[in-house]
């Protein structure tokens, strides 16, 4: 006998149980591979006494209601551990930096190029300016 335990605000699953006590402070639940933890019993749960949960179910990535079973939780953002996110800013903030700096030196190719344009403009102006003399 499995024990689904899901938010009662949304139905995402927060724990797969295999064994419930009510507590002083709460509901002790036992996971198969013998962790423990106490929730609160505060309403804020609910409990489901269920045969099988299927192998691919996780908490978190699957929802669960008594009438419409188990389904994919679509709002599921995976947890990123603190050193992985700093990585992951590190990178974006890097590639940031790679951009503008391709940005400043494109910006001085087109300046230099409209540089380049203009002095053939005045030279050509210049050549007009000479011929009618």
């Amino acid at each position: 006998m499995m024990i689904v335990i899901t938010d009662k605000k949304n139905d995402s699953i927060a724990y797969l149980a295999i064994k419930h006590d009510i507590v002083e402070n709460g509901i002790k639940v036992r996971a198969a591979d013998g962790f423990e933890c106490i929730i609160p019993d505060n309403g804020s749960f609910l409990l489901f006494d269920i045969g099988v949960v299927p192998e691919y179910v996780n908490p978190g990535y699957y929802k669960y209601t008594k009438d419409g079973g188990f389904v994919k939780n679509q709002d599921y953002v995976p947890f990123i551990p603190l050193e992985e996110k700093a990585k992951q800013l590190e990178n974006e903030l890097l590639n940031t930096k790679l951009a503008m700096v391709e940005l400043v030196e494109q910006q001085q190719a087109d300046k230099l190029n409209n540089q380049l344009a203009l002095a053939e403009v005045i030279e050509s102006i210049g050549n007009c300016e000479m011929k009618k003399i």
